[in-house]
């Protein structure tokens, strides 16, 4: 929080502007002993304007006095509403964080007392730009060789868009010169950004932001997942391809895996093959086979669950051992 250089006065009417309207409980009215004065730059500060639909962050203010302020002669109004109890009283400062409920369109009013030291000051909620139809949707999946269009629709109910303040980034990229905008009004318009090429798999984060003459501004982040290349391996693990064998009876393993999908049925020369765990992964399928002599070839088909189908040929010698 920042507070700008305190001006010194004692706590009478004419410390106030006009729209500090005093108390006529004020210093002036009270015992004239008790001097000090609330600093003029205060939070929210006056007159300004501020998002409707969210709560207030903060009321803040720096004082001083030439007596301590007692806690239980401070009150702080919201709207007339009391919200001293979200508030803490330093020796020289004052704090209320998130008091009251979110705050309407309209002008709002704050009244602080401090012992004998009144401010009342008002702000403006107003109605913030507002992104629509973000494009992508947060999380959405495309293939590695498309290139996702990045668009949305942004607008602001009463103020003017400060054209200059538009910024577009992927991944911390700033693609604004890129973008096309197009403008229905001075308060709404449209933005596209096309990818010159695909992007790279992995997660990509897009970030649009604008200010209104309001000086209001809107943040949107989306994001988008770009699939790693399809991957589908199958390898025989045991016997070892090319290997000799001297026992006709075998049995024989693979392993099947895919990044897009998990194997579904696997066939090593037409019989169905069983995994022998679940537990670890890549999974591993066996099926006992019976050889004959010489180089014998095991066809091996894996058909994955999203429909793919992968084949390979290993080859296993059998040669009888001799008595």
């Amino acid at each position: 929080m920042v507070f700008g250089v305190s001006l010194v006065c004692f706590a009478t009417a004419s410390c106030a502007s006009a729209d500090e309207a005093s108390d006529p409980r004020s210093a002036r009215g009270r015992d004239s002993a008790v001097m000090g004065r609330i600093d003029p730059q205060v939070q929210p500060a006056p007159k300004s304007l501020y998002p409707a639909y969210v709560n207030l962050d903060s009321i803040a203010l720096r004082y001083s006095a030439s007596q301590p302020i007692l806690p239980e002669t401070v009150s702080v109004r919201l709207d007339q509403i009391e919200v001293v109890a979200s508030c803490t009283l330093g020796e020289t400062f004052l704090t209320c964080l998130t008091p009251g409920p979110a705050l309407s369109v309209g002008k709002h009013t704050i009244d602080v007392s401090l012992g004998p030291l009144r401010r009342r000051w008002w702000f403006r909620a107003v109605d913030p730009p507002k992104v629509a139809a973000l494009l992508p949707v947060g999380g959405t999946m495309f293939l590695p060789s498309s290139r996702p269009v990045i668009s949305g629709r942004f607008s602001d109910p009463g103020y003017a868009i400060d054209r200059s303040s538009i910024k577009l980034t992927v991944d911390g990229v700033d693609v604004t010169q890129h973008t096309r905008l197009h403008f229905e009004s001075d308060r709404a318009g449209s933005f596209e950004f096309v990818p010159e090429r695909a992007p790279s798999p992995g997660n990509h984060v897009v970030h649009f932001s604008l200010l209104s003459r309001s000086g209001l501004g809107l943040s949107a982040p989306t994001n988008f997942v770009v699939e790693p290349q399809a991957d589908y391996s199958v390898q025989m693990i045991a016997p070892e391809p090319d290997s000799v064998v001297r026992q006709p009876d075998v049995t024989v393993q693979i392993v099947a895996a895919s990044n897009r999908s998990d194997p579904d049925v696997v066939t090593m020369n037409g019989q169905i093959g069983t995994v022998i765990s679940y537990a670890t992964r890549p999974w591993i399928y066996s099926v006992d086979l019976r050889l004959v002599p010489g180089a014998n070839a095991i066809r091996i088909t894996v058909q994955f669950q999203n429909g793919e189908i992968r084949t390979i040929v290993a080859h296993v010698i059998y040669e009888k051992q001799e008595r």
